[in-house]
């Protein structure tokens, strides 16, 4: 859902409530999860996740009776299981993506990936099979004569008109960028050439290539508490009103350390005109060394670190 109109209203006011819940089982994973104020971030990396893994992998009613108790002991218990849970689910989507690396056919532009993944997290894995490879994709959950489907789309690529003109499938339903549909588990094969048959001529080289819309260019000496607060006027941000992206050209690169399970994001200092500001690049793509010279598209945000309030670049593509 964009975030424009009544939809962006309804977050920018229902956020500062929610901050100030009531509800002892949100107010337990605020603790754990060490958040102080909720975001659009917060709510949709951190807490949504925990909350929507039960309905995943196991029963919705639990994250129900999470919300609903006015019992301490019991919203930890629940609070307990939901952060099991939703480590489960991401134990699964990281196992179904390290398959789908050994399976995706190089020449292929839509990736169709099938085998025994559970029903409940083959949306996410397509998601982020699209992210990586940045290809329209479906992931198959084989269940006997018939399985299950979700898929993922990029931008220009109708992927439902797609799946739907195959006249494989048995019934299916959603929008040009995400559907979900079933077939007979012994037409997969079928499909995976017929889709990709029907879709050769319309995944064209400019479709296939990732864009990054830039707003402004901007030298680091713009960079201050008055741009931040400029900012923070565009909030709540996300799907239809995002963050503005800026990009900086000729930043010296002066530290590089990498952070996260197995070292996929960095944190970064970079260097213009003798300035200095601390980045943080989430799944980054880009190879580079201490002291290059690049180009740097990032958003600017507000960091808050034990109390300490920083400037913080989030980037979103280094260009060496």
């Amino acid at each position: 859902m964009p975030l424009l109109g009544v939809n962006r209203s309804l977050v920018k006011f229902g956020l500062p409530e929610l901050t100030k819940t009531k509800r002892v089982g949100l107010q337990l994973l605020f603790k754990d999860l060490k958040i102080n104020n909720v975001g659009v971030y917060e709510v949709g990396y951190m807490i949504a996740p925990r909350i929507n893994a039960m309905g995943r992998l196991a029963s919705a009613t639990d994250s129900l009776r999470f919300l609903c108790t006015r019992d301490i002991k019991k919203a930890g218990d629940l609070n307990k299981l939901l952060n099991n849970t939703n480590i489960e689910r991401q134990k699964i989507v990281e196992d179904v993506l390290g398959q789908t690396l050994k399976q995706v056919q190089g020449g292929e532009k839509v990736i169709v990936i099938s085998g025994n993944y559970h029903e409940g997290v083959i949306g996410l894995a397509s998601g982020k099979i699209t992210e990586k490879f940045y290809r329209p994709s479906i992931v198959l959950s084989e269940m006997g004569d018939i399985s299950k489907a979700s898929a993922r789309s990029i931008s220009g690529f109708n992927i439902i008109e797609a799946i739907k003109e195959t006249d494989l499938i048995l019934e299916g339903g959603g929008h040009p960028m995400a559907a979900g549909f079933s077939i007979y588990t012994e037409k997969i094969e079928e499909f995976r050439l017929k889709i990709n048959k029907l879709s050769n001529e319309k995944l064209t080289d400019a479709i296939l290539e990732r864009k990054l819309k830039i707003d402004l260019e901007i030298n680091f000496e713009e960079i201050d508490t008055e741009l931040v607060e400029a900012i923070k006027k565009f909030e709540p941000t996300g799907q239809g009103n995002y963050s503005p992206i800026f990009i900086s050209k000729n930043v010296k690169v002066i530290e590089v350390k990498p952070v996260g399970q197995e070292g996929k994001h960095l944190k970064l200092k970079l260097e213009q005109n003798e300035i200095i500001f601390d980045a943080i690049w989430f799944g980054a793509t880009t190879k580079f060394d201490i002291n290059d010279i690049v180009d740097a598209a990032y958003a600017v945000e507000e960091n808050v670190w034990n109390n300490k309030t920083s400037i913080q670049l989030k980037v979103k593509d280094i260009k060496a």
